[in-house]
This record gives C-alpha cells, structure tokens and sequence, in this order.
C-alpha cells in the first residue's frame, strides 16, 4: 500500500453521488485517498487553484454547466493536474469530446467500481507525468536549439517546416512564424535549401553576395521527413583559400629553385671540370710536380670530384622535378651491377671495419633500364648505409625475384637506425634528420630522395624499414614489367656471370 496521500478534487452537485465515490475511494487497499468536494464550478476552480489537487473527479452536469467547459478553462489557466469526467451518460460522442477537450478518461457512473476507479486515477497520474517529463524535455530540447551556434530545423515528409531555432531564422533571413503547427517556408528559402525539388541533397552550399558562406546539411529522418542544420562556413572558407594561396606560393617556390639549380649547372660545372683537369695532370706527375705536390693535387681532386658528384645530385632532383628527366634504357645485368658498386665500395667498407654480406641470387634475370641509374641507386644506398654503420657493424646486399615477377634490391644495416617519425623526412629532398648527426655525417641529404625518385622513373617503388640502434633496411622493387623476357619461352633469361 503507498504510504503517500492521493488528494482527490471532487466536483459534484448531487451529494449521493459524491458520497457513492467517497466510499469507493474508501475500498480501495493499495491507496489512500482524500477526498474534497464542490458542489459548483466556481468553487471548484477556486479549490483547485487555493488548496490544489493531485486528479480532479469532474461531473458532466454541475449546476446547469457543462464539466467540459470546466476542463478547458482549467486547462487554459495552466492547470496540469490529470481530470477525469463522470457521466451518468453512455454516448460515445461524449467519450470523444472528452478527450478532445483534454480529459484524461472517461467514465460512466453506472458501471462504477471501486478498482476501476483506482486504475482510472493511477493511469491518469502516471500519464501527467508522462506527459510534464515531455514538457520538460521539449522545453529543454528548444533552450538547446535556441543556445546552438548552428542553424537547426526540423521537416515534415512534405517538406513543411515543423520546428526551427533562432539562429536558423537568422541565418536565412527567414521571417519569424508564431504558428503552431507545420508551415511551408518561402519558395525562395526552399530552392536555396535544395528542398525544392524531387530528390534531397545531402548538402547544399550557400555563398551569399556579400562573402558568407553556408552550408545546410539534411539529414532524413524515420517518419520520412528530415533535419536540416545550417552551418556559417565563412571563416573556414577563408582559411581554406588563405591555405590554398600559400601552397601556390610554395610550390611557385619550388618551380623558382628547380629553375634556378638548373640555370647554374653551367656556371659551377665548368671550373670544377678544369680543376679536376689540372689537377689530375699534377697528380700524375706530369710537368715534374713534387711528391707533395702529388698530394695536394689528389686533395684537390678528391674534393672537385665529391663537389661535382653533390652537384650532379642537386641538377638530377632539379630535373626530375621539371619532369625533364630521362632514362637510358637497355639490357640490365643486375649481378654484374651489383658487383661493380661493391667493388666501388670496398675501400670505404674497409676503412670504416665494416663487413659486407652479399646474397644475390643465382638465376636474377636481366632488367629493361638506364644502367647507370640502377648503379646511382645502389651506390647511394651502399654509400648511406657505410657512412651511418658504426665500425664493427655490417652492410648488406640482397637481389632476388618477388612473387609477383618483379625485383627486389635491398641495402640493409646494423647502423644507427631512423626514428618512425622522421622515416618521411629523410624521403624528402635535403631531409637529414638531426643536427647531431649533421655534424658527425657530412652530406646533402639527397641520398635516398634521389634513389626514391630515380627507383620511380623506373615504375617502381622504395621501401624504408628502420629502428633506431638496430639499423636500417631500404627495398627497391622494380615492376614485373622490366625483367626482360626470352623471346621465344617468355622466360626470362638469366644473367651471365661474371
């Protein structure tokens, strides 16, 4: 049994009727009522608004007025407290009219009883509730729309406008509604919206004439209708542009120092070829030059060449990225590659106390393409892998088949490693990682962009795998379409030995 007290607002002029629901009231086990009468409507609308009431028990006659007037009054002066109709009629017009007017049941008096009473209470007050926590969150869903930074309306499946906020009117300039039920906006509005026609767009962008930018997005709802929220995309949009205006100017840059590397290759390649020139005639000796004349004159050569080949670098990135780059093609010998640049290399491994593993593989087919690319690639990789190995450590050589028919070449170290976030930057163009190691490792950073680049003229692609103090592990895979195949088996052939 509920301990609370169920206060009951009983408005009935003939007091045996008021007593025979007094005492059905009394019978009830599970609640307790308490009960207050009038026998008119004006004293019953001054108790309700004085002492209040929990449901309101209203007959269909009271003193010559009619108990649905009395519920519509009520309910027009902002009383919410469920009310239920008594009639000593059956009509079921009644039983409409009455809930048209916003009784919460109806009930005949003749077939009352005491459990039908008590549900009929129950259910009305459970469903007040229901109905002030709809309220509630209505009224919290509008102060939400209404507080939103965005635009927000909400559409029938005959594309009425049933809700919006504020802001949406403002954005639009649609002009305010104070109807309460859908409405069609202007068709102006719906053809700006894109609501207008047969199909709904997901999102429709809106550039006003003074600069504004907005942009609806609908949204379809279950009952065939949708929402739509509009968004101020102005300040976005201006940043996009100012974004886009400054990548214009970075790349016009980059044009600019492509251009300017490719217009200085003369000016810088012609005294480095006469020292070179003159200085290898010292260091041969002709012209009677000194013992240390010799060796200044390989100091000199050693530095013009290590100048020219830096050069060469800076001039083949400024050409690829001019697009004027162009390959030599012919018939490949990938072992006989291989095995020069290792040899090429030998000196450098040794001094450095560093061991070379090899592992080429016996039947490697011949390849289509610019050989002294393909030994630029490796030497470069061979060379970046020596220069960042610690002595003691090891550099390794691996050419083999891939399963798909290309080939794959792979330098790889027991060197220092690259950290994960800076495997994209020594990608890039004059991309060395670390201040550090600018120091203690002399060079441009061209190595492996320019082995990246060079590997992609040919159609394929480079790898780099690094962990830092494990080593470094870079793969070059040539396409299937390089390897050169017999004529008249399609196999392709293997490479001659050396």
């Amino acid at each position: 049994m509920s301990s609370a007290i169920c206060r009951v607002l009983l408005i009935d002029d003939d007091e045996d009727d008021q007593l025979i629901t007094r005492e059905l009231l009394a019978e009830v086990e599970t609640r307790r009522f308490r009960v207050n009468a009038a026998s008119t409507f004006a004293v019953g609308m001054e108790m309700l608004a004085g002492d209040g009431a929990d449901v309101v028990l209203v007959d269909y006659f009271v003193d010559s007025g009619n108990g649905l007037d009395f519920i519509r009054r009520a309910i027009a002066d902002g009383f919410t407290q469920p009310m239920i109709l008594l009639t000593g009629l059956g009509a079921p017009e009644i039983d409409l009219e009455a809930t048209t007017a916003g009784a919460a049941d109806y009930l005949e008096k003749g077939k009352l009883s005491s459990a039908l009473l008590e549900r009929s209470i129950r259910y009305a007050m459970r469903g007040a509730e229901i109905r002030q926590q709809l309220v509630e969150k209505t009224l919290l869903l509008q102060m939400m729309m209404d507080n939103a930074g965005t635009g927000i309306a909400t559409f029938d499946r005959r594309r009425r406008m049933v809700a919006a906020n504020d802001r949406f009117h403002a954005m639009l300039g649609l002009p305010a509604t104070h109807e309460s039920g859908p409405v069609m906006v202007p068709e102006e509005f719906g053809r700006v919206l894109g609501i207008d026609g047969a199909e709904l767009p997901a999102c429709v962008e809106i550039v006003e004439a003074g600069g504004r930018t907005l942009e609806a997005r609908h949204n379809r709802t279950p009952d065939g209708g949708f929402v739509t929220v509009c968004f101020d995309m102005t300040d976005r949009k201006r940043a996009e542009l100012a974004l886009q205006e400054a990548r214009d100017a970075a790349e016009e840059a980059s044009r600019s120092k492509s251009q300017f590397l490719a217009n200085m290759s003369h000016e810088l390649r012609t005294p480095l070829n006469a020292i070179i020139g003159f200085s290898d005639l010292m260091r041969r000796g002709i012209g009677g030059t000194s013992a240390n004349y010799q060796e200044y004159a390989e100091s000199i050569n050693a530095g013009g060449t290590h100048l020219l080949n830096i050069i060469n670098d800076v001039l083949d990135i400024a050409k690829i990225e001019a697009r004027r780059f162009r390959l030599v093609e012919e018939m490949c010998d990938l072992r006989g590659i291989a095995e020069a640049c290792l040899r090429m290399m030998a000196t450098q491994l040794r001094e450095r106390q560093l061991t070379p593993v090899v592992d080429i593989q016996e039947d490697v087919p011949r390849v289509s393409a610019d050989d002294r690319i393909l030994r630029q690639i490796l030497l470069n990789l061979l060379s970046n892998s020596a220069k960042f190995t610690e002595p003691g450590g090891s550099v390794g050589l691996k050419i083999a088949r891939e399963e798909d028919g290309g080939i794959l070449m792979a330098v790889h170290d027991t060197g220092i490693g690259i950290a994960e976030r800076d495997l994209d930057r020594v990608l890039q163009p004059f991309g060395q990682v670390d201040a550090m190691l600018n120091r203690r490792h002399s060079g441009t950073g061209l190595g492996l962009p320019l082995a990246k680049s060079l590997t992609e003229l040919h159609g394929g692609r480079l790898v780099v795998r690094s962990q830092l103090g494990r080593g470094t592990t870079v793969k070059v895979h040539l396409p299937a379409e390089r390897v050169v195949r017999d004529a008249g088996t399609g196999v392709p052939p293997r490479a001659n030995v050396a």
